[in-house]
């Protein structure tokens, strides 16, 4: 079987021997999940969507006061 890659540090390893895939160690994982719970990481929002989010957001303040 074919070698693959780890996204998170590069080393190449049998994914059969994996318990953690896509990484290759348990390390990798969760440094890959620290990434994303401290925003390091995130998903891009279309412009649209953040825009009416934001007048979404104004409103709501707007009507607590």
């Amino acid at each position: 079987m074919a070698l693959v890659r780890c996204p998170k540090c590069g080393k190449r390893f049998d994914p059969r021997r994996g318990r953690s895939l896509p990484f290759c160690s348990e390390r990798c994982r969760l440094m890959d999940l620290d990434a994303w719970l401290s925003e390091e990481n995130s998903l891009p929002i279309p412009r649209e969507e953040e825009e009416e989010e934001e007048r979404t957001t104004e409103a709501e303040d707007n009507d607590e006061e």
